[in-house]
């Protein structure tokens, strides 16, 4: 029998394809692996950023109930308090989208009245193949923000300006603009823009009358210039130019008119009654600090009267005539509901004795229809006036000093319309909360 063994040579070409298949081996499953790898880490960022708008989800509905309930405890509406003793109020709430996202958003008011308040809202998006959460935060400091009193004037339907009207602005709140607080002509502004939510040719009719500032109409409307009809910056109005300033009419306005509520169940107000002599001035109705309330229809026989530094609250349930002064001591405010149908100024006085606009407020229900101011007083009305289904008139020889929306607007009078800027500053019944600033965490 021959006997024959295997050559070293065939041993070695036999390691090698051992060693060769091993080698191979390793790369496909680190290729594998390292596809594998970045499957998931393409998820896990995809997870990641999806966790981002999930923590705006949570931060939209932090603002959301900020405004609903405008300074009212959040427990009404299913929060849970987490505040420590002793520390500012602080508010939770957490919600499920689905089996793999969630968010968690923390409210708390930094012990200033809730002026300006902090929202932390934390998304979360299921991680790859775990059972674990990836984290997106988000920290928005909030503040009351005007957005009613936007505007010199804004009008549902439509505005009409004649008779030789001037409009213009100024700033109570800087020297610049103002002297003392008060209107001066010599530190004029043009920034008194005036819009109309209407789509006619003529939403704004401008007839004889100087607007120092911008119009504003929807995409549809229009601006009607008669007469010697002008609107735009100060050396334009100044220099005799007619119509509009190029770049001085907006054609893209929109406006949310927020409808005004009862401030509270009609009957559970207290009925004002007249006081001794206040100032040596006799009166009808004495207001102090609180919720006063009038049914039926009102005519002032003798003043209305708010003490000084005294924030009354007046609701009123039927139309109301002053024909006698309405007077707001130094530091003091009134803010009127008008539930009924007619509100008008007499030929009498407004008389806000600090002539800060924001001490008197006027706030018109569904029910109210008009607002007349004729007027031929010895003293310029200042105040803030929303009333988004009335008609508003202000004739008279008197400035009006603040800011009107309404229904629609008509000027006829030989005094002057001056928005004063430093409402934006003051704080309204229909302030909103807006992010002031923004981190991502």
């Amino acid at each position: 029998m021959k006997i024959s063994f295997c050559s070293k040579e065939q041993g070695k070409v036999i390691l090698l394809c051992l060693f060769t298949m091993i080698a191979v081996g390793l790369v496909l499953v680190s290729y594998l692996s390292l596809g594998s790898s970045h499957s998931v880490m393409t998820v896990r960022s995809q997870q990641w950023n999806t966790a981002l708008p999930v923590a705006e989800a949570g931060l939209e509905e932090g603002l959301t109930q900020l405004n609903w309930t405008l300074g009212k405890k959040l427990e009404s509406n299913g929060w849970a308090k987490v505040t420590t003793k002793g520390a500012p109020d602080e508010y939770y709430k957490r919600r499920v989208i689905n089996t793999d996202a969630y968010y968690e958003v923390y409210i708390k008011d930094n012990g200033n009245k809730g002026k300006t308040p902090t929202v932390t809202a934390i998304g979360y998006s299921r991680a790859p193949l775990t059972t674990n959460f990836i984290s997106r935060t988000v920290v928005a400091e909030c503040q009351k923000t005007n957005v009613i009193f936007t505007k010199a004037m804004i009008a549902r339907k439509h505005i009409r300006a004649g008779k030789c009207s001037l409009v213009d602005s100024f700033d109570s709140s800087d020297s610049k603009y103002s002297t003392s607080g008060q209107y001066d002509p010599a530190k004029r502004k043009a920034t008194a823009s005036v819009a109309a939510s209407s789509n006619k040719k003529n939403a704004i009719k401008i007839d004889n009358s100087k607007f120092y500032g911008d119009l504003a109409v929807r995409p549809n409307g229009g601006v009607e210039f008669k007469n010697k009809g002008t609107i735009g910056d100060v050396a334009w109005v100044d220099g005799g130019n007619l119509a509009a300033q190029p770049g001085k009419v907006d054609t893209t306005f929109a406006y949310d008119f927020p409808e005004v509520k009862a401030p509270w169940p009609s009957g559970t107000g207290t009925p004002p009654i007249a006081g001794a002599k206040y100032a040596g001035v006799e009166n009808q109705y004495l207001l102090d600090t609180g919720n006063y309330e009038l049914s039926g229809s009102i005519t002032l026989s003798k003043a209305l009267i708010v003490k000084s530094n005294a924030n009354a609250v007046l609701y009123l349930l039927g139309d109301f005539k002053a024909s006698q002064d309405i007077i707001i001591h130094k530091g003091g405010s009134l803010k009127i509901y008008m539930g009924g149908k007619k509100f008008e100024i007499s030929d009498r006085d407004v008389n806000v004795n600090d002539g800060d606009a924001s001490q008197f407020q006027y706030y018109g229900l569904p029910s109210n229809t008009r607002f007349t101011m004729k007027k031929k007083g010895d003293v310029d009305f200042h105040g803030i006036v929303y009333a988004p289904k009335a008609k508003i008139k202000i004739e008279g020889g008197n400035d009006f000093i603040g800011s009107v929306v309404g229904k629609c607007i008509h000027l006829k009078h030989d005094g002057q319309f001056h928005f004063d800027e430093g409402i934006w500053g003051k704080e309204s019944d229909y302030d909103m909360f807006k992010v002031a600033k923004w981190t991502e965490e």
